[in-house]
């Protein structure tokens, strides 16, 4: 019995990945194809991707396999039978979460190593920088490799250390070395040449501030983020298993909707926890709070407004009989 919630959610990953990985591909193509993005530098910014790719695919997965899971089970009589013998819906459903526990630790090891990237998306762009800078300094001739993200450039000269250029604010920047800070908003510049008119200002060191990043950095910690999502999927998949055997729905289509709103609530939190930053020390365990309640909260809101449309309906006929 428990083995198919595991194979369904697997199968949901598989699919779900393939699915992801389409996209994944339309978004490093340009990268591909570019001669001026090395295909060490397309490589780092694929293994993050496939990191989040897969973290999505694997709460999909779960979400939708369990909820198909059960309503088959509800559909096939299997569920009736457990009930006639005593065995509860909460029962049957805190057995099912017990046997899957592996699911989970695959799911909170994919969201801790897609939480590093999340909290600290400079790192990523540092690894970028630096594998372009390798990239260039073994061009045997004069060119220049683009670093994606960083709005930059390494300009390649054989025989001397390459240059990184960037355009901040309209005015040309040369350095030797270069590197951003964790949220994106900051760089540093090592041996640091630049045009203002017609002079050449130079500079041993200097912090460009105010930079526009293109992500916002995820105020969790990659554990405290792994936590919330791996409890949040696995508490929303319990309750949508509880509801679905105890008003015994045996509907595809209600499985569907309930699994993929609750991955969509939790997605959706996660994004919004983003905009508040670190401002307060309360963002980590209310995040974690959150991710934990608002999909399960989304999954028994659903349902219940099924149910609720459903009486709705079939009263209709009634109430135009009478009249």
């Amino acid at each position: 019995m428990f083995a198919r919630y595991i194979r369904a959610a697997l199968i949901g990953t598989l699919f779900t990945v393939f699915l992801g990985g389409a996209a994944v591909i339309t978004r490093l193509l340009p990268w591909l194809v570019s001669p001026a993005v090395p295909r060490a530098v397309s490589w780092i910014f694929a293994k993050s991707l496939a990191t989040a790719t897969f973290e999505v695919a694997l709460v999909i997965g779960c979400l939708v396999g369990f909820a198909l899971c059960g309503s088959a089970e509800v559909a096939s009589g299997e569920a009736r039978v457990r009930e006639l013998f005593g065995v509860s819906p909460v029962k049957t459903a805190v057995r099912i979460a017990a046997r899957t526990t592996p699911l989970a630790a695959l799911l909170f090891l994919s969201s801790f190593l897609a939480g590093r990237d999340a909290s600290e998306p400079g790192t990523i762009v540092n690894h970028l920088i630096g594998e372009a800078r390798a990239s260039c300094a073994a061009s045997a001739e004069p060119t220049m490799v683009e670093v994606p993200f960083a709005n930059a450039s390494w300009l390649c000269r054989p025989g001397d250390a390459p240059l990184f250029f960037m355009n901040v604010r309209g005015l040309p920047i040369a350095a030797r070395e270069a590197s951003v800070g964790s949220s994106l908003t900051n760089a540093t510049l090592v041996e640091v040449q630049s045009l203002v008119g017609p002079a050449t200002v130079t500079a041993s060191r200097v912090v460009v501030r105010g930079l526009r990043s293109w992500t916002l950095p995820s105020p969790l910690s990659p554990a405290a983020r792994a936590l919330g999502v791996t409890l949040g999927t696995f508490f929303a998949s319990f309750v949508a298993l509880t509801l679905l055997f105890r008003q015994r729905s045996g509907s595809r289509g209600m499985a569907l909707l309930v699994s993929l709103g609750a991955a969509s609530s939790l997605f959706f939190t996660l994004r919004s926890l983003d905009r508040f930053g670190e401002a307060s020390a309360l963002v980590t365990p209310v995040g974690v709070v959150l991710l934990c309640v608002v999909p399960a909260a989304t999954v028994a809101l659903l349902i219940a407004s099924v149910r609720a449309l459903s009486r709705r309906l079939l009263s209709l006929p009634r109430a135009a009989t009478v009249l």
